[in-house]
């Protein structure tokens, strides 16, 4: 686009069938100028439009909540974030929205045009965390899966956990093409800092 501008659009998922419904998702249509800070109230928005909360769909839905951010010095680029995988249902997280986040996560991970964040965490034992297997059926030669371990600050010093985690980003416990990195966000305590 030669202005900047950022545009915020709904595209209905498969699950709605009704035409009509489908018609009145795509009227949602949202225009901002880059000085706005108005998008967490948009995006609030939408997720009424779409009828997403904590009760309907577990909080999770398969429309897409579209968010273009439009000028000339912008790159081509496309960034998908999907909900993390659960297995466990519980009161915010139902047996509906796991189905819904699999089929998303791996609607996406089948585009041979997708780079694939494998993000695990350092809190969990990494064979609990199902990320991994599910990129190497859409990405054998693990040449488009990019890894990152989050919380590596939750590890216990010279613990065997350290240890393994320590193998993930010499790339060594499990080799991909493009490496692992670690992300350490700061602590409620150093939030402002």
């Amino acid at each position: 686009s030669p202005t900047p501008k950022i545009k915020i659009s709904i595209e209905p998922g498969p699950s709605r069938k009704d035409v009509r419904e489908r018609a009145t998702f795509q009227t949602f249509a949202q225009e901002l100028s880059p000085h706005d800070n108005d998008l967490s109230a948009v995006i609030e928005k939408a997720k009424d439009y779409m009828g997403v909360n904590e009760t309907a769909h577990s909080g999770f839905s398969d429309d897409v909540l579209k968010v273009e951010i439009l000028g000339p010095d912008k790159p081509e680029l496309t960034l998908v974030d999907l909900p993390g995988l659960y297995y466990s249902a519980s009161q915010d997280q139902g047996l509906q929205g796991i189905k819904v986040v699999r089929t998303l996560t791996e609607k996406y991970m089948k585009n041979g045009r997708s780079i694939i964040l494998a993000v695990i965490s350092a809190k969990t034992d990494y064979h609990l965390q199902e990320v991994l297997n599910i990129a190497e059926r859409f990405d054998p030669r693990r040449e488009r899966t990019l890894g990152i371990i989050t919380q590596p600050d939750t590890l216990e010093p010279n613990s065997e956990e350290e240890g393994t985690y320590l193998q993930f980003i010499s790339n060594q416990k499990i080799r991909l093409q493009l490496g692992w990195h670690a992300l350490r966000n700061r602590s409620f305590e150093t939030r402002d800092i």
